[in-house]
């Protein structure tokens, strides 16, 4: 139960007089702790994934990221959350993320529907090197609509594109031995057909 209490002044009673207000509150403490467990689970599944989870802003500026971070690109959360979308990608996926965020911010301005994003972009890592992703996010609007947040997840893809790589080179190389067989095989049809004439 929650309890208020104040003083009453009446200008002809000498008696002093209190104004009590008795709230049962137990159910809005229960949605308290219902919340309260919920946000703690969603913490706990986000900082224990595998996969880069994170929310940020229109800006590219983060307000969460998991720890996972640190096995995918090297950066501690702290670290991680001092960057922006400009400092973790390259300069092609950067440009591919914030005509994303610019084409979010025109749609939010215009009243429109607000799209999901998923693309693969290349990220750095602190050691210098880069890491491939495959990033999914979704906007997330406040109920009066004024504040808008991304939710975003982010996988590891950099094995899948050293294979699709190697594929490619093996595609060319086998193309471009058939070329050459054909080549061959004109040159010594050709050859052979000029002696019989």
């Amino acid at each position: 139960a929650s309890l208020t209490c104040a003083p009453v002044h009446v200008a002809d009673d000498a008696a002093p007089r209190h104004l009590v207000i008795v709230e049962d509150i137990t159910a809005r403490r229960e949605m308290e702790e219902r919340l309260r467990l919920s946000e703690e689970r969603h913490r706990l599944l986000a900082d224990n994934a595998i996969d880069v989870i994170l929310t940020l802003d229109l800006n590219g500026r983060y307000s969460y990221v998991s720890p996972s971070v640190q096995r995918l690109r090297g950066y501690t959360v702290d670290e991680a959350m001092q960057q922006s979308i400009g400092d973790v990608l390259t300069a092609e996926s950067f440009a591919i993320a914030d005509a994303y965020l610019s084409g979010l911010k025109a749609s939010l301005a215009a009243g429109q529907p607000l799209a999901p994003f998923h693309e693969e972009l290349e990220q750095r890592c602190k050691d210098g090197s880069t890491v491939w992703t495959d990033v999914t996010a979704s906007p997330l609007v406040s109920a009066d609509g004024s504040t808008v947040e991304l939710l975003g997840v982010t996988r590891d893809i950099s094995e899948r594109k050293r294979y699709e790589r190697k594929l490619r080179q093996a595609s060319a190389s086998a193309e471009a031995a058939n070329a050459a067989k054909s080549d061959f095989l004109a040159h010594m049809s050709h050859e052979i057909r000029t002696p019989m004439n």
